[in-house]
């Protein structure tokens, strides 16, 4: 496989204070399209976010999925799609 990967960790503060934090990761291929992997985990709210995100060589949007979680719930997903002039999407 002859692709390059960036990783890295941002970190949410207040205060000087850290309340979240965010793993991600980016997938660039030969062909130029790219791919980013987030987790982020938002202790205020209890909330966790998963999000995988697609886009081609000139970083137009190809596709995108995101999970919601708060408190341990699930609380939606939405997955979309982008073509030309158009979008399809799906969510709860």
């Amino acid at each position: 496989m002859q692709h390059h990967t960036i990783r890295g960790k941002i970190l949410y503060l207040r205060e000087g204070a850290e309340t979240g934090r965010e793993w991600f990761t980016v997938s660039q291929h030969l062909a130029g399209e790219r791919t980013l992997r987030a987790h982020c985990e938002m202790d205020d709210h209890e909330l966790l976010r998963d999000v995988i995100y697609s886009v081609d060589k000139n970083w137009k949007p190809l596709d995108c999925f995101v999970r919601l979680t708060i408190k341990e719930q699930f609380v939606g997903s939405a997955w979309f799609m982008f073509q030309d002039k158009k979008v399809e999407a799906e969510g709860f």
